[in-house]
């Protein structure tokens, strides 16, 4: 089974490879699920041995991004 942490492992070896440093502390996980009951489930998501945060409403370059997978109101 593949699975997030694994795909993220790849993206840490490639980091290292080209001497980048993602930030931990910003990188964010969600889940958009057209089972509403589903989609405030938190994912179990390491990178580089730390557990990734969780926010169930991101924002994405000044967009709210929601379950319905539209565009929402921009933030100000």
């Amino acid at each position: 089974m593949h699975s997030v942490t694994a795909d993220l492992a790849h993206i840490t070896k490639y980091c290292q490879l080209w001497r980048l440093k993602p930030s931990i502390s910003k990188t964010l996980t969600s889940v958009f699920h057209l089972h509403n009951n589903r989609s405030l489930h938190e994912l179990n998501v390491h990178m580089n041995g730390q557990r990734l945060k969780h926010d169930p409403y991101p924002v994405y370059l000044g967009v709210n991004l929601d379950r319905t997978l539209i565009q929402g109101t921009p933030v100000t």
